[in-house]
């Protein structure tokens, strides 16, 4: 390494722009290598597996599968790059304190920087509602923001992991305890209704890049949900059984196959009531001093954190029935077009397979008169090119070859 590399950790939080900016880093990591910005780590969903590996955690009793050890392998790429790099997942605002110290300690040869990204309150609760949902859970829109607003007096879940995730004052402190406040930049999410570029602009101009250079447009964004899809979701949880029902079935084709699908379409949007909003507005104006008094870099504006407008649309918990009914289909509909796609995929899977033992077999014909041991040693080698799995066994047949005994 010729020099120390400055790292930019985006720690959330979530349901704040998140998903887009990491869709702008992932698909253009090559750019911004070039540019001298490194964005470390395989994976396409943002940094989750090396954040499981810090936080030590797994989801509904499920381990993230090449997690173990994902913290360190990123630090160690981060170690041998000499200019700007990027770390982003929203899940790290969850990180504890003694997880916060064991971060920073492993980068403690960069220029870190802290990065959060804030938003209004009231906009945040339907969002983090409909992401509740959309991790199989089946509770209510009006016990959800109960549990939130009195963690005692409600579901006691609810409140825990709400807070744990969107207590921005609690989260910052945490991350900023052995940080210089300059080196702790809080981006502002813009009002609802602006470009959200702009977002994507801020961000850049943080770590000096140009943000006109590269892609922004995608597909894979994390819609939200209107309020009758919502309810369907919420209802469709319930009736598999909650988290009974398998969560790698439910990710690939709930999270990812259903609930995006029911976001593409256009209803009518979630509501706040108004008790609701005039809380949501006092606690933005608390954070909105915090952040000022604490020193932090403020990209955008406070004022942006404070609600001016209350969300309005439909109360999901008593979204119309047809509409439901409407969003249902569609629910189904997409259920139906991923099994029939898996069908079609599994049975090309098997045909290849097929062809592939077909193929093995005529080759080991072709070579009757070598002695077994050559005999298998030469079709791996002339298949190993055509058939994947078969380069991989010719590595081990050699392997074993070289331990053998020579012959007397």
């Amino acid at each position: 390494m010729t020099g120390t590399p400055t790292v930019f950790i985006h720690i959330g939080a979530p349901k704040t722009g998140t998903t887009f900016l990491q869709n702008v880093f992932w698909h253009n990591k090559q750019a911004l290598k070039k540019d001298g910005v490194l964005v470390p780590g395989r994976g396409r969903r943002g940094h989750v597996a090396e954040t499981f590996d810090l936080r030590n955690m797994g989801f509904r009793g499920h381990r993230l599968e090449g997690a173990k050890g994902a913290w360190d392998r990123m630090v160690a790429q981060v170690r041998d790059w000499d200019g700007r790099v990027i770390i982003d997942q929203e899940l790290l605002s969850g990180a504890t304190e003694e997880q916060v110290d064991r971060a920073l300690s492993s980068l403690s040869f960069a220029d870190v920087h802290i990065v959060y990204t804030a938003r209004d309150m009231a906009r945040q609760l339907p969002a983090a509602w409909q992401e509740w949902i959309k991790n199989q859970e089946s509770t209510t829109y009006t016990d959800f923001l109960a549990g939130v607003r009195d963690p005692e007096a409600g579901e006691p879940r609810v409140g825990k992991q709400f807070w744990r995730l969107y207590d921005s004052p609690g989260i910052l402190a945490r991350w900023a305890r052995n940080v210089d406040p300059a080196h702790v930049h809080v981006i502002t999410v813009p009002p609802p209704g602006a470009d959200r570029d702009i977002l994507w602009h801020r961000f850049a101009g943080l770590v000096g890049i140009d943000p006109q250079r590269y892609q922004t447009e995608f597909d894979s964004a994390n819609a939200s949900l209107a309020a009758p899809e919502a309810t369907v979701l919420r209802l469709l949880n319930q009736e598999i059984g909650g988290d009974q029902f398998p969560w790698p079935t439910y990710d690939r084709f709930i999270k990812h196959g259903v609930a995006p699908a029911l976001g593409r379409r256009k209803g009518e949007k979630i509501d706040l009531p108004q008790d609701v909003h005039d809380w949501a507005v006092n606690w933005s104006r608390e954070l909105a001093k915090y952040v000022e008094s604490a020193g932090f870099d403020v990209i955008g504006d406070t004022d942006e954190l404070v609600p001016t407008a209350r969300p309005s649309g439909v109360n999901p918990d008593h979204a119309p029935l047809e509409d439901q009914l409407a969003a249902a289909i569609a629910g189904m509909a997409v259920v139906v077009n991923l099994q029939t796609m898996g069908a079609s995929e599994a049975h090309q899977q098997l045909h290849d397979a097929q062809r592939q033992l077909i193929q093995a077999q005529r080759k080991l014909r072709e070579h009757e008169e070598l002695r077994p041991a050559d005999r298998i040693k030469r079709c791996l080698i002339e298949l190993s090119e055509q058939v994947g799995w078969l380069g991989a066994l010719y590595g081990a047949f050699k392997r074993v070859r070289r331990r053998q005994p020579t012959e007397s």
